[in-house]
């Protein structure tokens, strides 16, 4: 018995663990994503602008500095190859769930575009 109770409460110690990792992750993306004040989500409108009738995607660091300018065409491929992921995406064109898959495999927190034809909760989607 006494040996079941020390198990027991091992496993509460280790889910409360795992528990607190999880929250500290996720104020982390709160944070971060509050980060993204007002002027940086006007720059953000304005690289969409500006990046409007080009059929590529902007990739960004959490600073707004250009990573990569890529072809959406080839945009999961040349994602998966890229040293640097970006943390911000700007699409010119419509944001489908292949495109989404890419980016939250790549660990991206933010894709701005016009159009979104999918929907997620691990990135913050704005169409401005």
């Amino acid at each position: 018995m006494k040996k079941n109770k020390e198990i027991f409460n091992l496993r509460i110690k280790t889910l409360k663990k795992e528990r607190d990792e999880y929250n500290k992750k996720v104020k982390e993306l709160a944070s971060q994503i509050k980060k993204l004040n007002e002027e940086k989500k006007s720059k953000l409108k304005e690289l969409l602008k500006e990046n409007h009738g080009t059929g590529k995607a902007l990739l960004l660091d959490s600073e707004l500095n250009e990573i990569k300018s890529i072809s959406i065409k080839g945009f999961g491929a040349t994602l998966k190859k890229i040293n640097e992921k970006p943390k911000i995406i700007i699409v010119d064109g419509v944001v489908t769930k292949n495109i989404l898959l890419d980016a939250e495999e790549a660990g991206c927190q933010i894709i701005a575009a016009n159009n979104f034809a999918a929907t997620s909760d691990k990135i913050k989607l704005l169409s401005f």
